[in-house]
């Protein structure tokens, strides 16, 4: 009997109750994979998946399937290994997981990581694959093969595992913003308002923060009687008072589509005091500096 499977984050895992030795005779079905492709790279569709049977063991790709990621970035994907879809795996067996991506979008899947866990009897395991996310000016979707294999690392992403598992999945890569106005320093006379401006590409939303121990550390404003702007690309800083002067203003730019973001440089707020000389009637006002 030929089976006609497609690999989604969706299936249903079922957890068994007994456990069979891998060296167990019995009869194998024959596994006819049907691969959903996609085309969001230019090149040829990435080569059809090898047979697998995950009976023992499988691959959850909900940590990766469809999610976006940031340009260029390093980030830690958390996969696991579950139980199979009717015997349960030994504790102590070493499951090795590998990722390959069509990076260059030649429909070659040649971008590899690759990282093992011993299993443990019924919970599983997981790895955490350190993965490099390409450079992109817009956002762009690269096709992606996940292999669980017991025992022994697969290297080819079409060859037959054997025990394990495999699936199809896409993921997006977003651009970073990217800050085309830093913030400058600003110097105002009480009780003046003080503005600082930033601009960006790829950025969705802001947010302004201000430190005041000279960069040590930075906490988020919010608008109100002394600030105006503070999600916008325009910060006012109302009417300040000498206690802000010093302070470091700086915005942080994000893309919503993947969390990218990227913080402005820092610039400082220095406030000059104006002061009262009355004299028979007269009042002059004159400006410290």
């Amino acid at each position: 009997m030929h089976k006609s499977l497609l690999l989604t984050s969706s299936n249903t895992i079922s957890v068994p109750t007994t456990s069979v030795p891998r060296n167990t005779s019995y009869i194998i079905a024959c596994l006819v994979i049907s691969v959903q492709l996609y085309a969001q790279c230019p090149g040829p569709a990435p080569c059809a998946p090898g047979t697998f049977d995950n009976r023992y063991e499988q691959i959850d790709p909900s940590a990766i399937n469809g999610a976006v990621f940031c340009s260029g970035e390093t980030r830690i994907i958390n996969l696991a290994v579950q139980p199979g879809t009717q015997f349960l795996a030994f504790t102590g067996d070493v499951e090795h997981i590998s990722l390959f991506f069509d990076f260059d979008c030649n429909g070659s899947l040649e971008t590899q990581f690759t990282d093992s866990c011993t299993y443990i009897n019924p919970v599983g395991c997981n790895v955490d694959l350190s993965v490099t996310f390409p450079t992109v000016s817009a956002l762009t979707t690269y096709n992606g093969r996940a292999h669980i294999a017991f025992n022994t690392p697969t290297t080819d992403p079409c060859a037959n595992i054997g025990f394990g598992h495999m699936v199809d999945f896409t993921i997006s890569v977003a651009p970073a913003p990217v800050i085309t106005t830093q913030p400058t320093n600003q110097t105002v006379f009480t009780p003046v308002d003080a503005v600082f401006y930033t601009t960006a590409v790829d950025t969705d939303s802001y947010q302004w923060q201000v430190s005041t121990d000279g960069g040590g550390s930075y906490t988020n404003i919010t608008d109100g009687t002394e600030y105006t702007g503070t999600t916008t690309p325009t910060l006012t800083v109302v009417a300040p008072e000498i206690n802000k002067n010093g302070n470091l203003y700086r915005a942080v730019h994000t893309n919503a589509v993947a969390g990218c973001t990227e913080t402005s440089n820092p610039a400082t707020l220095s406030i000059r005091v104006s002061s009262v000389i009355t004299n028979r009637r007269i009042t002059y006002r004159s400006r410290k500096n």
